[in-house]
């Protein structure tokens, strides 16, 4: 009974609380448990009379006529937000996973792409390349890398973009589909922590070749630049893990409603999605405008990890002052 009880609460959880819903409430809970009594009475098991008590019971769409809260269901849903079905569901955990591999891809490239140029620096340093050489064996093949990462992110955000309203409207899911989005993520639990930790890993390791060669005293800097070579590559691996496990896990806060996307976040407007949408542009000005202005393209690529490690920082404590 106390699975039935969940159930409905669940089914009236976005139902405004009136006398004549409570009254609707109290005598479906009584209908629901006079069918349970009587499929045990009938030699059913615990788990097939919920099951069947649930499928009878199940739709409170159905049901508000009989119950005479058919204005207060239909008003719920039309003031409330969106109801998302299981199919729905299912089909947007799925294109989001594919937008996270997408995303990591992008995201990827964007590490990688000053490479080239952080070579051919070093070796202009080592052989004394003329600036020409440089730029074209550097520069350009970084903006068309960068080209490539954002022709990625624009175009998986516009496929994205019909899931837009389940990040800004407020959501209710009935029993069925949020059972099947919370199983999905407890599933999912064990790959995202590995994931996330292998990626720490790599973040961690990458730096060790640059310590080492650092801390000798070499007559030539390219055993530097080769270990910042490593380094970016390294971390470019780490960056994909976490943006694609990322991706993927906010699926399922965005569904269930939780931490950023609670359904009252959403009503007064969500501080981290204002933070978003400022906060990255403007380091990217910062840096188009660095880079170009000193046209040390080897050096102003450090703006992003430092960007980064300050990005989570300050979203962390936006949510903690959302939360106080």
């Amino acid at each position: 009974m106390e699975t039935i009880k969940n159930y409905l609460e669940n089914m009236f959880m976005h139902v405004k609380s009136t006398p004549e819903v409570e009254k609707a409430k109290a005598e479906l809970l009584s209908m629901m448990e006079d069918k349970y009594e009587e499929l045990k009475g009938e030699g059913k098991s615990e788990n097939e009379a919920i099951g069947i008590v649930i499928s009878e019971f199940g739709n409170l769409d159905e049901l508000a006529g009989e119950l005479g809260i058919e204005e207060n269901v239909a008003d719920s849903i039309e003031t409330e937000g969106i109801h998302v079905t299981l199919e729905e569901a299912k089909e947007y955990c799925k294109e989001q996973a594919k937008a996270g591999i997408r995303y990591g891809i992008a995201s990827m490239l964007c590490v990688l792409s000053p490479m080239l140029l952080i070579l051919m620096g070093g070796l202009q340093e080592e052989h004394g390349f003329a600036e020409g050489i440089v730029v074209a064996g550097g520069l350009i093949p970084l903006l068309l890398i960068i080209a490539c990462a954002v022709a990625i992110f624009i175009v998986t955000g516009i496929s994205m973009d019909k899931y837009e309203k389940y990040e800004k409207e407020v959501l209710f899911l009935d029993y069925a589909t949020k059972q099947f989005v919370e199983a999905q993520r407890e599933a999912g639990k064990l790959m995202f922590a590995l994931q996330i930790a292998f990626g720490v890993f790599l973040c961690i390791v990458a730096v060790v070749p640059l310590l080492i060669v650092g801390s000798m005293e070499l007559a030539s800097d390219m055993p530097c630049v080769l270990c910042v070579l490593v380094m970016l590559a390294i971390i470019s691996v780490a960056v994909f893990f976490f943006v694609s496990a990322g991706t993927k896990s906010d699926a399922y806060h965005v569904l269930l409603q939780e931490e950023e996307y609670r359904a009252d976040r959403k009503r007064k407007g969500s501080p981290l999605q204002i933070f978003d949408s400022i906060y990255w542009p403007v380091v990217t000005l910062i840096y188009l405008a660095w880079s170009f202005l000193t046209m040390q393209w080897h050096i102003t690529w450090v703006i992003w990890p430092v960007a980064g490690v300050l990005s989570a920082v300050i979203e962390a404590i936006i949510r903690a002052v959302s939360r106080e």
